[in-house]
């Protein structure tokens, strides 16, 4: 067996600490001296290696069609060019949003026209594309309403509605009127009315046409109605007056009806008053407006009767007793009605200036006492036997035990107004 030589191994090891420390303490010292020693003056303004900057030489926009339907939503490519550019920064705009504008992330196309997107890169290299946005043809023309109506002297400009509802016209819509004296239509489309009564105004595009029915009226400004007065008694034949401004209205007449009492219409304005009561006159013109006009007709008789009876409640409230009915004595009260017309006097004197009770002796009435109240405008028993029973000297008449009989008499001036007559008799 070989025999190991531990002494040396123990050398080689010594010698190979002793190296290891002399290179620890020549370290220390390099790094202590660059510590401590300032740098040459040159080697602290060395400038930093910097790279390449490469520009954008091109900006290309890519689409899969240049032309594209109304509401189409499409997507587009931007390729720069060299690709490795330092800047790839770009901006994209429509210079007509009213054709096409941005929708999201996408464009969609708005209108038919033609729009150019322009893509531009950081350092101004743009490029453009022409996008055509196109419409579905027209199928179908309509519009809001079946037939317009217009007044003379108007304008009114078509409001076309067409079908499918994307679709515009590609050609020019020729518009024509049958009749130019009533409207005429300009090229846009514009109506105007001259002159009255109706025609048909024509549009066709394409393979669509329309036509439409034009009536042009005068309207009326207003309008009044009227009878030739507005009391009647039963068999009178009323008038019915219409006032329409401007007179050559068109749009005016439609229907006439009567509510209330009956009556008998005897042509288209006039009519006879068949029964006592109010008669409702209702006027419809053709734009709808409804007016409406009252007349009272009067049985005189029935007047006369409620006149006596009223009068006689106010004897007995009074303790009085009842008047008593006089047939010539209500005769020569509805003379003195009627005279009352012509001439009513303070003093009761006849047209002819003889005193009133002188129509007594003509119509055979005995009398040694008279008396007489007259009345005008009262439309009716109640309202003139009140207003009598408000004066002195006519309640004096009503009240005055000397007289027993009454004769009431009431009729009507052609105007409508009513007269009231009482005679008073012992």
């Amino acid at each position: 067996m070989k025999e190991i030589n531990y002494r040396a191994i123990r050398d080689t090891i010594l010698i190979i600490l002793v190296a290891l420390v002399i290179l620890a303490l020549a370290i220390f010292f390099v790094q202590h001296r660059a510590d401590n020693v300032p740098l040459p003056e040159a080697a602290e303004h060395s400038p930093e290696p910097t790279s390449e900057i490469i520009e954008v030489e091109s900006i290309d926009i890519i689409l899969e069609d240049n032309e594209i339907l109304v509401g189409y939503i499409f997507e587009i490519d931007v390729i720069i060019q060299p690709y490795n550019a330092t800047d790839k920064s770009f901006e994209i705009i429509s210079d007509d949003e009213s054709v096409v504008r941005q929708h999201g992330n996408n464009w969609i196309a708005v209108d038919a026209g033609v729009a150019n997107l322009i893509a531009t890169a950081s350092n101004g290299i743009a490029g453009i594309v022409e996008i055509t946005v196109i419409a579905p043809e027209i199928e179908m023309i309509a519009l809001p309403q079946e037939d317009i109506t217009m007044a003379l002297g108007d304008v009114l400009p078509l409001t076309l509605i067409f079908t499918p509802e994307d679709a515009v016209p590609t050609e020019p819509i020729v518009f024509t009127s049958d009749d130019e004296e009533i409207a005429t239509v300009s090229d846009d489309g514009e109506i105007a009315a001259v002159g009255v009564g109706t025609t048909t105004i024509n549009a066709i595009v394409g393979d669509a046409y329309l036509q439409v029915n034009v009536t042009v009226i005068v309207p009326a400004r207003s309008i009044t109605i009227s009878t030739n007065r507005n009391s009647f008694i039963v068999g009178d034949e009323a008038e019915i007056i219409i006032n329409i401004d401007p007179p050559d209205a068109t749009n005016v007449l439609l229907e006439i009806s009567f509510e209330g009492a009956p009556v008998t219409q005897t042509g288209p304005y006039t009519f006879i008053c068949d029964a006592p009561g109010e008669v409702i006159i209702t006027f419809t013109t053709e734009d709808g407006r409804m007016l409406r006009h009252t007349v009272v007709v009067h049985d005189l008789a029935v007047l006369a009767e409620e006149v006596f009876r009223l009068t006689n409640e106010e004897r007995v409230t009074a303790g009085l007793s009842p008047f008593e009915a006089s047939e010539p004595l209500s005769q020569a009260a509805y003379i003195r009605a009627q005279e009352s017309i012509i001439w009513m006097a303070e003093d009761h004197a006849r047209p002819d200036g003889r005193p009133f009770y002188t129509v007594l002796t003509e119509n055979d009435v005995e009398y040694r006492l008279a008396g007489e109240n007259l009345a005008a405008g009262q439309m009716s028993a109640a309202e003139v036997v009140r207003g009598w029973m408000d004066s002195p000297g006519h309640r004096r008449n009503i009240l005055n035990a000397d007289f027993g009989r009454l004769g009431v008499g009431v009729t009507i001036s052609e105007e409508g107004r009513l007269y009231w007559t009482q005679l008073f008799t012992d």
